[in-house]
């Protein structure tokens, strides 16, 4: 008897550590992955909150802020469309306490918002949560990531949007838009008589304990919030602080990676005291009508997941849950490019296989294709420019010259209002998020404008050649 005592004491011992191994295993390589990543794709500071299991695994923080200091899990971040969950999760607290009706036409909330429609259908509260309102994402971008000036806020930014014309008909395609949010934001304010900000306090980070959190600029500015890095060819550069007053339902909310891992537990657990288990289910309910994008988040078909990204102009975070394996991540990083917004989903791709198959696939290179095609256009031109300037004779047929000036003044002129029209994005929005490119374009739109003028050189010194002979 005493023999089958030690050998259930030894399984019972042994058998827990090798759990505990496993685990940490996995934890260093999570973390040596992180690492790694965070080399390869130059980003200055991140933090990282695993859940599997409904325990945490890590909550880990790497590199440093823009003001040299190290990145702690109270270092406070802006989380981009990370704002859009908590934004759907306000409408829906308003929908269960029946201030709010989802399939009801926002002209019932909002009389004051016109907008121009070629049919009959009007825009919903539903349509406006699953982005299919009909608004176009390039109108979208004409009042989102404003800077802040005085007496903009989510009104004025509603007042400016107003008289849109649908690019189509409600409910019929989907576009991500961060308009939508943005009118979602304006309902909060008028049902519920508060601020945004206010709202989300009293109703969502109070109760989950949420100290860190803001969604105003007032509460952003208490939390001593640190500008992020540019990306210029790859390479972080400090940011000018950006922050948009009336951004917050879509993409200005700033938090820590401590109140988000509080966040997560919700979603994993949920909370009675923000909303019932019922809300709780359609909030985390996964689309049934093939669209990949249900009550502020979007869906991976493939691995049956929840997830959303986020970014403005200096930083960049992903967070997905699956609460059928209590499993929740957030990863926050202070770096952003519009061309490199794909790395740190990536890098997430990555955690999740690490989690569940234990490796992954080496991460993509960073591309920089775009950046020096458009620096070997400018050298080119510059090298052009000064064999044209040192060429002693113009060419014979004046009327040639005068044809490439022409279309050297169209394309120089032209640049811009073309990379609009062909990227669909107001170029406000393409400085913003990735500002090397712009930068670049200027360049080649200068050098145009100078390969126009430089056969006057030969007009001037003619002119003045002859006036002294004679």
């Amino acid at each position: 008897m005493k023999r089958y005592l030690v050998i259930l004491y030894i399984f019972l011992t042994i058998v827990p550590s090798f759990e505990v191994s496993a685990q940490n295993n996995k934890t260093d390589k999570i973390n040596e992955y992180i690492k790694d990543a965070m080399d390869q794709y130059q980003i200055p500071g991140a933090a990282l909150t695993i859940i599997d299991g409904g325990e945490e695994i890590i909550n880990e923080q790497w590199g440093i802020l823009s003001n040299g200091e190290v990145v702690t899990d109270d270092t406070p971040f802006l989380t981009g469309s990370l704002s859009k969950p908590f934004t759907a999760l306000a409408i829906l607290i308003l929908a269960e306490e029946g201030k709010i009706e989802l399939d009801q036409s926002i002209d019932t909330y909002l009389p004051e918002f016109k907008y121009v429609a070629s049919h009959d259908h009007e825009i919903t509260v539903y349509h406006l949560l699953r982005q299919t309102s009909g608004i176009s994402q390039y109108d979208g971008l004409k009042v989102t990531d404003r800077e802040n000036t005085e007496n903009w806020d989510i009104s004025a930014a509603i007042k400016e949007l107003s008289g849109v014309k649908l690019a189509h008909s409600p409910g019929e395609k989907y576009e991500y838009n961060s308009a939508n949010y943005l009118l979602l934001g304006e309902i909060v304010e008028h049902v519920s008589g508060e601020s945004f900000g206010d709202f989300l306090v009293s109703q969502v980070f109070k109760p989950l304990e949420m100290n860190h959190t803001g969604a105003s600029v007032e509460q952003v500015r208490e939390l001593h919030l640190v500008p992020g890095f540019e990306s210029w060819f790859g390479k972080p550069v400090k940011s000018e602080f950006l922050y948009d007053p009336a951004g917050a339902p879509y993409g200005y909310i700033a938090s820590t990676a401590t109140d988000l891992t509080k966040f997560l537990t919700f979603l994993l657990e949920g909370n009675k005291d923000i909303i019932s288990e019922e809300g709780m289910r359609l909030f985390t309910s996964l689309p049934e009508d093939g669209n990949s994008y249900g009550m502020g988040w979007h869906f991976n078909e493939e691995g049956r997941f929840l997830f959303h990204g986020g970014a403005t102009r200096d930083f960049r975070a992903e967070m997905y849950f699956r609460p059928e394996i209590d499993q929740a991540a957030i990863l926050l990083t202070n770096k952003y490019h519009s061309l490199e917004d794909p790395q740190v989903y990536y890098i997430m791709n990555g955690i999740r296989d690490l989690l569940i198959h234990d490796h992954t696939e080496a991460l993509p290179d960073q591309s920089l294709l775009f950046q020096w095609i458009l620096l070997a256009i400018i050298i080119f031109l510059i090298i052009l420019a000064i064999m044209r300037i040192m060429r002693k004779s113009q060419v014979k047929k004046r009327y040639l010259t005068y044809f490439l000036s022409t279309i050297f003044v169209v394309i120089s002129l032209g640049a811009i209002p073309m990379i609009v029209i062909t990227q669909q994005i107001p170029w406000r929005s393409f400085q913003i998020f990735a500002p090397d490119l712009a930068f670049l374009v200027y360049c080649i739109m200068f050098l145009f404008l100078l390969h126009a003028v430089i056969p006057l050189k030969f007009f001037f010194f003619k002119d003045k050649s002859s006036s002294i002979a004679k």
